[in-house]
């Protein structure tokens, strides 16, 4: 196994590992492990492998101890390590801290000139996104040896040559005879004849998918049309609604309901908190307001999106610098699953105390003239 030269030891660091003499030094390490939990196993094997060949490493489970402030500890270590080491599962790419950090190591070395990203798969996995352009290493289906020498391998930069002499290619055979003349022209005939078909196949393809575009709009308006008028027969004291926004005035305690043809939205709570702005979740907490509820989609082809706007008791509007975002990030959509009722949490951020009410605006994609508002929402 290739290591890199021995750390010099004298009475003062001998029985040091070589992460203990370059932490006591003050020297930056040399690798930061990124991983998620579910691989932790990987991750704590890696690491000792790359000790035990004198590399320095950051380790959650070895180097955050009780007390730490995790973000802190986390932003330290992708900063100061030299390089970092991705422990690569589909289960990785599911947890927003774990691409967070491969975000920054990439950031740190786009091109890879550096190598600063080192990718190791554990399973067999997609690389999407940011990692499709970094080459990774292959941990599984090798042996425990074989894993080792590609560890050191990599973080080493060694050329791929093997150690033995590659096997002698297969001679190919000779290729078919030459085609007689008439033969190739036939042939020819023949190749003109499938291009123009696929020619014509493709023009007409195209020529449908431009008409099923333009009449998609109208078709979706004769449906909306026939349920309207459905509706208008099977309850004759009903009159079909005209376009504008369906308003709930917040008055009194909550819940407060509002409901459309493709989805209902419950307010249950509105509450002040802190919370990072997303997606710097290493920055410190500010003022939030946080809105709670549950959405029930009823519609297959409906799909939202929620505005909002801040007021003081004089009814003015106020304005919050950082936006909005769906609180944790990922884990509520505003396309939920059909006939499924979801919470959801929606997190104003950087708000003034002189807050003291909020609306709600929720605008379906397909019916945009048919809006949902939920007005004067108190915040205590």
């Amino acid at each position: 196994m290739h290591t890199r030269s021995a750390v010099r030891q004298d009475c003062n660091t001998a029985g040091m590992t070589h992460s203990d003499t370059a932490e006591r030094a003050g020297a930056s390490p040399d690798f930061f492990i990124s991983y998620t939990g579910a691989d932790e196993d990987w991750a704590e094997w890696v690491a000792w492998v790359l000790e035990e060949a004198n590399y320095s490493v950051v380790i959650q489970k070895w180097d955050f101890q009780p007390g730490n402030n995790f973000i802190q500890k986390m932003d330290e270590g992708l900063q100061q390590a030299a390089r970092t080491v991705v422990i690569l599962s589909a289960r990785y790419m599911k947890s927003s801290f774990a691409t967070a950090e491969m975000r920054t190591a990439w950031q740190r070395d786009p091109l890879g000139r550096r190598r600063g990203l080192l990718v190791f798969r554990v399973e067999d996995c997609r690389r999407p996104g940011l990692l499709s352009t970094v080459i990774s290493v292959d941990l599984f289906g090798v042996s425990k040896e074989e894993s080792q020498r590609r560890i050191i391998a990599a973080a080493l930069g060694e050329r791929g040559k093997p150690p033995a002499q590659p096997r002698f290619p297969v001679v190919i055979a000779a290729g078919p005879r030459p085609l007689f003349p008439p033969e190739r022209r036939v042939q020819a005939r023949r190749a003109a004849r499938q291009i123009w078909s696929a020619a014509v196949a493709i023009v007409t393809v195209a020529i449908l998918v431009v008409v099923v575009v333009n009449a998609a709009p109208a078709v979706r308006r004769g449906i909306d049309h026939a349920r309207a008028g459905l509706r208008s027969s099977a309850s004759p004291t009903v009159a079909t609604p005209t376009p504008g926004p369906t308003i709930v005035n917040a008055d009194g305690p909550g819940p407060w309901t509002v409901q459309a043809i493709g989805y209902t939205y419950e307010v249950t709570g509105v509450s002040r908190t802190t919370a990072a702005p997303f997606p710097r979740w290493w920055d410190p907490p500010v003022p939030a307001i946080s809105v709670r509820g549950t959405v029930l989609r009823a519609e297959a082809n409906s799909h939202t999106s929620m505005g909002w706007e801040l007021r003081d008791q004089n009814g003015h509007k106020l304005t919050a610098p950082t936006g909005t975002s769906p609180d944790p990030p990922g884990e509520w959509e505003n396309t939920p699953t059909l006939g499924q009722t979801v919470r959801f949490e929606l997190v104003v951020y950087d708000t003034s105390p002189a807050v003291t009410s909020l609306t709600l605006t929720i605008t379906d994609f397909h019916r945009s003239d048919y809006p949902l508002v939920i007005s004067n929402i108190p915040v205590a």
